[in-house]
């Protein structure tokens, strides 16, 4: 079901939004913005991380009709440890990934995708 991988995967990602510590990780906040919003690269007090459109100071609001493609971005800014990244693909995948959540690749994608937010900002 198409819809079932895109909320997990949104899933994922407000998780990282809203996880309660930031354990060993470089990561000093962590934020929201719909997709015009332009954030430069080395911002550290950019107006928007408060308060905005997609964004309440705590929880990501995203609205999309049936079929519809919504995007936003997710802001992880580092302290001076720095923010660990790793590439997770989907070998020979398309572009997109949802309507494959039983396929063996996408299934260990989304495994991938967890032990990294384990790892990186801590597991309770």
């Amino acid at each position: 079901m198409r819809l079932t991988v895109s909320i997990r995967f949104s899933a994922l990602a407000l998780i990282l939004m809203v996880w309660p510590t930031f354990a060993t990780a470089g990561v000093r906040r962590i934020w929201a913005v719909n997709d015009g919003e332009k954030v430069e690269r080395d911002v550290t007090n950019h107006p928007a991380s408060a308060r905005n459109s997609a964004w309440d100071g705590r929880v990501a609001h995203i609205f999309g009709a049936k079929n519809e493609i919504v995007a936003f971005q997710v802001i992880v800014e580092a302290d001076a440890k720095g923010v660990k990244a790793e590439l997770i693909r989907i070998p020979n995948g398309p572009h997109v990934f949802d309507g494959n959540e039983k396929d063996p690749q996408t299934i260990a994608a989304f495994s991938k995708v967890l032990e990294f937010l384990k790892q990186t900002i801590g597991a309770r």
